[in-house]
């Protein structure tokens, strides 16, 4: 667990940078906003300024489809993008999967708002499962594709929305990226022991769809 008094934020040659102690985490980032007494030039003011790192969509040649690279050097630790969608509720959700051709292509395109799911009993606005759809509604970052090795990241941020449960999605760079580098992240972070599980099981295994990120780490499917 991170330092609770430790910073989001570093400031490095005038930028400011996500510290190297929290980029190792999956805790959420909470940034000031409108709502406090500092002014747009808080340090701690990163995901709200929005995009800054300019982004290319181009067709890869291994037959993933699209991807998405930067012509400029990324640092780690630099604020990429945002993930962007229409927010559906779980119901609206089962009925995209179930009209679409392939259940497991249109996943890629889906997020769950969960982070908070554990403080239901304090926050009631919280009961409801919230997902966010970017295949019709998005920018770049729905082209961002996967890998067992990454080198972004996607934390929960949490600005001047009313509730924690319309939290943003935001990428952060988890190594210095060079440009024309293709820019990954991992769909299933946090979820390698409970994937593990399902492979051992032969009829799920069947089922489950395989990783195309060809990683040293690759671990062989992706759900």
């Amino acid at each position: 667990m991170i330092n609770p008094d430790a910073h989001v934020y570093e400031t490095i040659d005038g930028e400011n940078f996500m510290s190297h102690q929290y980029l190792n985490t999956r805790d959420p980032i909470y940034e000031c906003h409108q709502a406090c007494s500092c002014d747009t030039a808080c340090p701690n003011r990163v995901v709200e300024h929005g995009r800054t790192v300019p982004l290319q969509i181009f067709r890869t040649d291994d037959g993933r489809g699209w991807g998405v690279r930067s012509p400029q050097d990324i640092r780690k630790g630099q604020f990429v993008d945002r993930y962007v969608g229409e927010l559906i509720t779980a119901e609206e959700t089962e009925r995209r999967r179930q009209r679409s051709d392939i259940a497991a292509k249109k996943d890629v395109y889906l997020f769950e708002l969960d982070k908070f799911k554990d403080d239901a009993d304090r926050d009631p606005t919280l009961a409801e499962t919230v997902f966010v759809d970017g295949e019709y509604a998005s920018g770049p970052s729905r082209f961002i594709n996967h890998s067992c090795d990454p080198n972004l990241r996607i934390f929960a941020r949490v600005g001047d929305h009313a509730t924690k449960r319309f939290h943003d999605l935001a990428f952060f760079a988890v190594r210095d990226i060079p440009a024309d580098t293709e820019l990954t992240f991992d769909y299933v972070d946090g979820e390698d022991e409970k994937l593990e599980e399902e492979k051992k099981n032969p009829n799920q295994k069947k089922e489950m769809t395989k990783c195309l990120c060809r990683s040293r780490k690759c671990r062989g499917y992706l759900w």
